[in-house]
């Protein structure tokens, strides 16, 4: 992209099968990839130091915290009670990240304090000691 000074580059995935002479297209994926993000702008105006805000984020996202586990929940019986809220919180996460909408920020630090207080004032003690992982 800096080569050939590419700002944006647009894909469109597809999934394509093959049933007997002929191809059907299932799924269709448009795919941008932008040289700079505005979410980098954004962070790097907001926060002090956007290399430690965007690797607290990473390890607050990590497949063994409670984030992801309560996400991984959504299909599950057992769903967490705090399943929804994380749901929410990723999509306003996404806004910010993908839009550079910092009210998307703010949304995700809301839904993740719902989730907080759901859990801390829980009286089973298994989401209790999850509240933990949400700070």
């Amino acid at each position: 992209m800096n080569r050939e000074q590419l700002d944006k580059i647009f894909l469109v995935l597809f999934e394509i099968s093959s049933e007997g002479q002929m191809y059907k297209i299932y799924e269709q994926i448009p795919i941008t990839i932008l040289r700079r993000q505005k979410f980098y702008r954004v962070v790097g105006k907001y926060f002090k130091d956007p290399q430690e805000f965007c690797r607290r984020l990473s390890e607050a996202l990590a497949p063994d915290k409670t984030i992801f586990k309560a996400i991984a929940s959504l299909n599950a019986k057992n769903k967490f009670s705090e399943a929804d809220n994380v749901l929410k919180a990723i999509q306003e996460l996404y806004r910010f990240v993908v839009l550079g909408d910092f009210q998307g920020w703010f949304g995700f630090v809301r839904e993740l304090w719902n989730c907080y207080s759901e859990l801390a004032n829980s009286s089973d003690r298994r989401e209790k000691s999850r509240s933990k992982g949400l700070y």
